[in-house]
């Protein structure tokens, strides 16, 4: 080929990628890509949302919290736009330079809001420096389920779960962290996020005399329902309450729901934005149509969570919950957790 009939082809080509560049770009400009939680983002929500903004939703649905860390911090926060998370873990987030603050002001649904999430400077893990870095949109709490036929009255302290009248008839969530705080609950201490050492010599002991009413432990609120319907089990400590007691009622069952009066820890999640985010205007978009009155109230309907809009009766306890915060040594907890299940 001639060097003439080479330009000519060159020339050509890229007449032809300038089309597909531009498209390339334009595609990007109107893209959101969101980490979350199932039930986050519904495909009638996305479907509602890229008519409405003619826009391209892509969703990555999470099953663990590492497993959002590991993302996020593998692309250094370029790979998503907005991520679901737990108050409890923004900090960790902040700290790396993963999330970038959220201008509330272009979120004018935030007035839909109950006052308790509005206050957002009051939420531990949402804020750093007079900067938001979480947009309240879901809670729920860590609480109690019951055999409504077997454990009568109604538990209403934690004391229940040592009660020897339910030995072998007890199963825990096999979670560390939520574990301890529980613990400390039930000891009456005050501050289950931040124990002393000898908060934690008396965590220890508690949660070693607590083994000889479990009869297991278990790892997801699939497999509760599993143990629960195998056995004789009357009462459940689980880190997915609302929801799991849900899925305990529409499978049949008889349960209740339960956060006793020593108080539960509460979680609430954010929407928070990466500091890679590709079209920061889309994202607040996003966090406007899912903070519509409509949008939230269907976390309640759907999922059996709370909404951060909402009133609703199946939540008047929220008072009630210690919002979960970073706690004081995530390995400790892990150690003292793995020795008491050795038997140590």
């Amino acid at each position: 080929m001639s060097t003439m009939k080479r330009w000519m082809v060159l020339a050509l080509w890229a007449m032809l990628s300038i089309p597909m560049l531009v498209y390339s770009a334009q595609a990007a400009q109107n893209q959101l890509r969101l980490l979350v939680w199932e039930g986050y983002a519904e495909p009638d929500w996305v479907e509602e949302f890229e008519k409405k903004y003619d826009a391209d939703v892509q969703v990555v649905y999470l099953s663990s919290d590492d497993e959002m860390w590991t993302k996020i911090k593998g692309s250094d926060g370029a790979d998503f736009d907005l991520v679901s998370v737990s108050t409890s873990g923004v900090d960790k987030f902040v700290d790396n330079n993963l999330f970038k603050p959220i201008d509330i002001t272009k979120i004018p649904n935030r007035a839909n809001q109950l006052p308790q999430f509005q206050n957002i400077e009051k939420i531990v893990g949402a804020t750093r420096d007079g900067k938001v870095y979480g947009v309240p949109f879901a809670f729920g709490s860590i609480g109690l389920i019951y055999d409504k036929d077997r454990v009568v009255p109604a538990p209403t302290s934690w004391s229940v779960l040592w009660d020897p009248k339910y030995k072998q008839k007890v199963i825990v969530s096999d979670t560390s962290e939520v574990g301890i705080s529980m613990v400390a609950l039930s000891l009456g201490i005050k501050s289950p996020y931040k124990l002393t050492d000898d908060q934690f010599t008396k965590v220890k002991a508690r949660l070693s005399a607590l083994r000889d009413n479990m009869l297991s432990y278990y790892s997801s609120s699939e497999e509760s329902l599993q143990v629960y319907e195998a056995g004789s089990v009357d009462l459940i400590f689980t880190p997915w309450g609302e929801q799991a007691a849900g899925a305990f009622r529409k499978a049949g069952h008889n349960v209740g729901y339960a956060i006793p009066d020593e108080g539960a820890s509460g979680w609430i999640d954010v929407w928070a934005m990466t500091k890679g985010v590709q079209n920061e205007e889309l994202a607040l978009a996003w966090l406007n149509f899912v903070l519509e009155k409509r949008i939230s109230s269907e976390l309640t309907t759907r999922f059996n969570l709370g909404n951060t809009v909402s009133e609703s009766t199946d939540f008047d306890y929220a008072s009630r919950l210690l919002w979960a915060e970073p706690v004081e040594d995530f390995t400790k907890r892990t150690d003292i957790w793995n020795a008491v299940k050795a038997g140590q």
